[in-house]
């Protein structure tokens, strides 16, 4: 069931019947680094970037306590700044492997805050994710814990990175209230298809979400569907096309949030609960 290639260790749960995959690389934040149909990976993964040390840039990486970008790389918090990079420290650390069910193909990761989380983030955590493949359908059931004796601020969400003949040729099912537009830097109403801007990387956030949503790429003929629940309250697309992927990333929170005041408020003891599921056809 573990199997160790140079310098990380992957785990797998498999769905015979339905012929799915699911590839989870605990060392590398945690992250889903693979989920595939007959055979055929619908993650974009970069394994250069994964076997590296850098911050994760494919695969599925997971968003905490940030999402997105801070100004100037810094959070504030308790009276001074800590240094953060665009979405967190989550993406960045070890997890480590706490339970593994091969009958319901369950696999449980956890992260607990450490000295090197708390250089960016001075508060006692635990995020507890169980995988579960059925099917074609993955499910990320999610625990964020506070540990402090404190309020904890934090958003969390997730980058997957898909992969897509081209933007020209993906269809987009997505219902939603609002977008961000880099014309005027204003909120608007989303009227119609959603439909990406030219250019590289080319990016849209929105806001006002309901689940599901999905895209399929005419090409290929593949549909990807993420069902989200109420926690998640935006979705950004990006792609670099010249790449051949597109993002879809269900957010809890917003662009600098924590710096506004903004963001979830945990009580110390308590357990905040979420759920993600990713559909492959």
């Amino acid at each position: 069931m573990k199997t160790l290639i140079p310098q990380l260790s992957h785990f797998y749960l498999r769905d015979e019947a339905a012929n799915t995959q699911v590839r989870i690389t605990p060392e590398k934040g945690g992250m889903i680094t693979g989920f595939s149909l007959n055979g055929a990976e619908y993650l974009y993964i970069d394994e250069g970037n994964l076997l590296s040390d850098e911050r994760p840039k494919s695969a599925m990486p997971i968003l905490f306590p940030i999402c997105g970008p801070l100004a100037d790389d810094r959070l504030y918090l308790k009276g001074r700044y800590y240094p953060m990079e665009i979405h967190g420290i989550a993406h960045i650390q070890p997890w480590k492997v706490t339970s593994l069910d091969e009958i319901n193909n369950e696999l449980v990761v956890e992260l607990i805050s450490n000295n090197e989380t708390k250089k960016a983030f001075p508060y006692e955590f635990s995020l507890k994710f169980t995988y579960r493949l059925s099917g074609r359908t993955l499910t990320v059931q999610q625990e964020y814990e506070n540990l402090s004796k404190e309020t904890m601020p934090f958003n969390y969400g997730f980058h997957p990175y898909f992969q897509m003949s081209t933007l020209e040729q993906l269809i987009f099912y997505i219902d939603a209230q609002t977008y961000f537009s880099l014309e005027d830097n204003q909120m608007k109403g989303l009227d119609g298809n959603v439909v990406m801007p030219a250019g590289s990387p080319s990016s849209l956030f929105l806001s006002g979400m309901k689940s599901p949503a999905s895209f399929e790429d005419k090409t290929t003929g593949r549909k990807v569907s993420l069902h989200f629940d109420s926690n998640f309250k935006h979705l950004v697309l990006w792609s670099i096309p010249e790449k051949e992927f597109i993002c879809l990333e269900p957010w809890n929170g917003s662009f600098n949030e924590l710096n506004l005041g903004g963001g979830l408020k945990l009580q110390p003891g308590e357990v905040h609960k979420a759920e993600l599921s990713i559909t492959i056809e």
